[in-house]
């Protein structure tokens, strides 16, 4: 039986280092070394800690380099910028800090740390509670009555119920509504000229997207074609 009390933390830490990045003004040490994102990045962790006392936490980051989604679409992630200078100084002394800190730092090759967040999830979840510290909407198909997402800003909990009153769908169904309305954030498309609303009530009625396209005869408008026309 899994024990309530206990709490896992899995937080996003390439997401919160840039978020730490872009909050605070630029810092240096006294030997000129940049600062700022590292000292963003503690202070954020020690809220976490004193707020939601995890019994758990493991600090999960993106490797270097492009992974297994780059082979099937080459475009992923194409819009992103590469990470700043003033960035790339502070990412090994942030390892050295949270490492020195009991906090040794999870980064796998080949795999996201989206990848490594729901393995860990999957894994755990029937033992220990999941918090998922992230803004990352793609962890939604995650949630369930054992694991919840956890804002970085707000720090407001994202749950089962939460899921749907935001994206009108449930967390089983959230894959099938990205199919349909793409990820504008990972440069991947979905179906042209199908917004959230229409996915959403083509979900409610279908089921998923692979009998939505299997019953694309029964959709009525224009919708119709928009489905035929994306396989």
């Amino acid at each position: 039986m899994a024990n309530k009390e206990k709490k896992l933390a899995l937080i996003d830490g390439s997401a919160y280092f840039y978020r730490a990045y872009h909050a605070l003004p630029p810092l240096k040490n006294s030997k000129g070394q940049e600062t700022g994102a590292i000292h963003g990045f503690i202070t954020a962790i020690h809220k976490l800690i004193a707020d939601f006392k995890p019994s758990n936490i493991a600090m999960i980051f993106d490797p270097k380099g492009p992974n297994f989604r780059h082979e099937i679409y080459p475009d992923y992630k194409a819009n992103r910028e590469a990470m700043p200078d003033e960035l790339v100084s502070q990412i090994q002394l942030l390892y050295k800090a949270l490492d020195y800190n009991g906090l040794k730092p999870i980064i796998i090759e080949g795999y996201e740390a989206d990848d490594v967040i729901g393995t860990l999830t999957k894994k755990f979840k029937d033992e220990i509670e999941i918090l998922i510290f992230s803004g990352d909407k793609d962890f939604s198909q995650l949630v369930d009555e054992r694991v919840s997402i956890i804002n970085p800003v707000t720090y407001k909990p994202l749950d089962h119920n939460g899921v749907f009153e935001k994206f009108n769908v449930y967390p089983k169904e959230f894959i099938d509504f990205l199919a349909l309305v793409g990820d504008k954030s990972d440069n991947i498309p979905g179906v042209d000229g199908i917004g959230p609303k229409t996915a959403s009530s083509l979900i409610r009625k279908f089921g998923s997207a692979e009998n939505i396209i299997k019953n694309a005869d029964k959709i009525t408008g224009k919708n119709k074609e928009k489905i035929k026309n994306s396989q």
